[in-house]
């Protein structure tokens, strides 16, 4: 299993442009990289433009195995940003390098449809996800519902690597106003993050006594 971070910061990045499409953003709503402009191209100067994520002084410290980049959430009825108290309402869209998935407590296979590259073998996994017994919804996952204890495993996909699962998220510190001592945290010079979800099982802290479904499929 692999430790992953979000792409969820109040400084820009070097790197970002202006956009007439919406590309994943901070919290102040600026642009990351992404490459949402043409999602289904493998591109080299992707290769160039996420080096700022990638960064161990940024997002991806020792120990990080996957970024996840994240886009605001919208209320499509106002046409306006939702945001919570403590974090904001983002989606998550995809990692660096792979597709991202959440299977839902309630047995949902969820991942992002659009603004992602279509993977391989994420078309694999959604083509097996109604076999293993997974009702699939291909809407962004969202951030706080994690928070809210509605996932039950995360997982993460590529032609590299096939399925790795996820055992922990880790927020940016200073964005997390909930975050205490008590919790969990990992630091790299300046930069500090706090666990925001976990996968008990995964880390050995609870039995599991059926086979994940991550592994099932």
């Amino acid at each position: 299993p692999i430790m992953a971070t979000v792409a969820l910061s109040l400084h820009p990045h070097e790197g970002c442009e202006d956009d007439e499409e919406e590309n994943p953003c901070d919290a102040d709503g600026v642009p990351l990289p992404s490459r949402t402009r043409c999602p289904q191209a493998k591109v080299a100067s992707w290769a160039r433009l996420r080096k700022p994520l990638e960064d161990p002084d940024t997002y991806k410290p020792p120990g990080v195995g996957e970024v996840l980049m994240l886009r605001p959430k919208k209320n499509v009825s106002e046409n306006i940003f939702v945001t919570s108290d403590e974090l904001p309402d983002m989606e998550i869209l995809e990692g660096l390098t792979s597709n991202f998935f959440v299977i839902y407590k309630d047995g949902t296979l969820r991942s992002a449809k659009d603004g992602v590259l279509h993977g391989y073998v994420r078309h694999l996994v959604l083509e097996c996800a109604d076999k293993c017994g997974l009702k699939l919804d291909l809407r962004p996952v969202s951030l706080n519902e994690a928070g809210k204890g509605m996932w039950k495993e995360a997982f993460i996909t590529s032609s590299s690597r096939l399925i790795y699962p996820i055992s922990r998220i880790l927020v940016p510190h200073e964005e997390v106003k909930q975050s205490s001592a008590e919790m969990p945290h990992i630091s790299h010079g300046n930069v500090h993050f706090a666990e925001f979800w976990r996968d008990p099982h995964l880390l050995g802290e609870e039995v599991q006594d059926e086979e994940p479904q991550w592994q099932t499929l």
